[in-house]
Order: C-alpha cells, then structure tokens, then sequence
C-alpha cells in the first residue's frame, strides 16, 4: 500500500468505531474537495488540478494540422447590432437591449428582455437580431378567503 494512501487510512481510523457518523462526514469532505479540485465550475474553464495531466494537451495540440488550428483560432468577429425588426418596445426595453449589444455583456449567447411597460418579451441572438418577441400575461392567483 503507497504511503500516502496509508496516512489516509490512519486518518481515517483515528477515531474509535462508535464514531461511524464523524468518519462518514469526513469521507464526504474529502470527495467534495476532490470534486471541487478536478471538475471544473464553468464551461470550458480548465480544472484546478488537471486529471490527465497536460501532457495529452500538448500531444493533441501537436497532432492538429496547422491549417485546422488555424481556422479553430480565428473566428469571425461578431458584428453587432440591435435589431428590434419593427417590434414596438418601450425606450426602457430599448435602452437596455442597447447597452447590451454594446457591451457585449452577453457574450456568444442569446439574451431576452422583459419589457414590462408593454407587458412582451423579447429574445435576441447574440448579434443583436430579434429572434422572437411574444406577449406576455399576468396570471392573477385566485384569492383566498380565511
């Protein structure tokens, strides 16, 4: 048994065997931090501690042709600009889609604005193009008497 697997079976035991409970929480620790360490929280973020090391990394990076690595790097640039495609929206709705278009706060995705005023929503592509716009009705729950 390696060494380091071996501390962590004493540490396990360090307890007396009435303490079930307590070595349970900690073994729930423990695959928690791992978990934590190897799964990445976003979408194509890299994990803190790599699993398979970075040594398949570098031999996949130098495996692809370069013309490919190429078309992979270079994206067309997103053009944008808001496009509410006729659809009447009120200037807050307006203003907001702007800023959003703007600051590209959104990044590569799409994104919907509740206008509240006109009681719609709408939903844009990631350039700013209307993709849909739809009303919106208020459902009043049914009151109740005490």
């Amino acid at each position: 048994m390696p060494p380091a697997l071996r501390r962590l079976r004493v540490w396990f035991h360090r307890h007396d065997a009435s303490s079930k409970t307590h070595r349970g929480l900690q073994a729930l620790m423990l695959l928690a931090a791992v978990v934590v360490l190897v799964v990445p929280m976003r979408p194509g973020a890299k994990p803190v501690i790599p699993l398979f090391g970075s040594h398949a990394a570098q031999v996949a990076q130098a495996t692809t042709p370069a013309p490919q690595k190429a078309q992979l790097l270079a994206r067309p640039a997103l053009v944008r600009a808001l496009d509410f495609a006729g659809e009447p929206a009120s200037a807050d709705a307006q203003r907001l889609a702007q800023w959003v278009v703007a600051s590209a706060d959104n990044g590569q995705l799409n994104f919907a604005i509740l206008d509240k005023k006109n009681a719609k929503v709408f939903v844009f592509a990631p350039s700013g193009k209307l993709i849909g716009a739809s009303p919106v009705f208020w459902a009043t729950p049914p009151e109740t008497t005490p």
